[in-house]
């Protein structure tokens, strides 16, 4: 059963080579994930320049990588399926999970390279207030503004506004970034493919 259905993944791939690996798993996973996996991956691409000349046309090896993450995409998507279906989004506890996991450690130290700190220095002075936080159980928009100016005299009032988690989102305005304008681009291109795949495999 497993070698009809290598043969039938491969048969596929072969026929529609940049085609998402979307069309081996259920429909209801497809519009969960409608452009997950692609067949050429960086693995892949690097198995392939790292091939010996007199191997250059013994690709056994990349076969087991392709089934094990389809394999895998299979078992994430069906799980994850209901999971978002279900769920119950709580957004104060995930402020709180998001303020615990100091994602705007790096905005700190960016904050006092401005003010003229040589970076070196700022990422490592950052690295001990993260540690102090932690084993005070506390994150750095608790901190007061006494504590920051024990660390270095270069923190104002404005460091609250520099560590704002929202503003620290809403800075990376890049291609896939977390801020809402990127998130909801990403989105609009995934429900857009989406729709062309339904529309020629329909």
């Amino acid at each position: 059963m497993k070698d009809e259905r290598v043969q039938e993944i491969m048969e596929r791939l072969e026929q529609t080579p940049t085609e998402p690996l979307m069309m081996l798993v259920d429909h209801e996973a497809q519009e969960v994930f409608p452009y997950v996996l692609r067949k050429y991956q960086n693995a892949h691409l690097v198995m392939m320049k790292g091939i010996p000349l007199a191997y250059d046309k013994d690709m056994q090896e990349d076969k087991e990588a392709v089934f094990d993450a389809v394999d895998t995409l299979e078992l994430c998507l069906k799980t994850i399926t209901p999971m978002l279906a279900t769920m119950t989004p709580l957004p104060a506890n995930m402020r709180r999970a998001a303020a615990k996991g100091f994602i705007n450690a790096t905005d700190c130290a960016d904050y006092l390279t401005k003010k003229g700190m040589p970076f070196r220095d700022a990422y490592k002075l950052t690295g001990c207030m993260v540690s102090d936080c932690i084993q005070k159980d506390k994150v750095l928009e608790e901190l007061s503004l006494e504590e920051f100016k024990g660390y270095s005299a270069l923190f104002e009032n404005d460091i609250y506004d520099a560590i704002d988690l929202v503003k620290c989102c809403e800075g990376r305005t890049s291609y896939g970034g977390p801020s809402e304008a990127s998130v909801n681009n990403q989105i609009r291109l995934a429900m857009d493919q989406l729709a062309a795949w339904e529309a020629n495999n329909a």
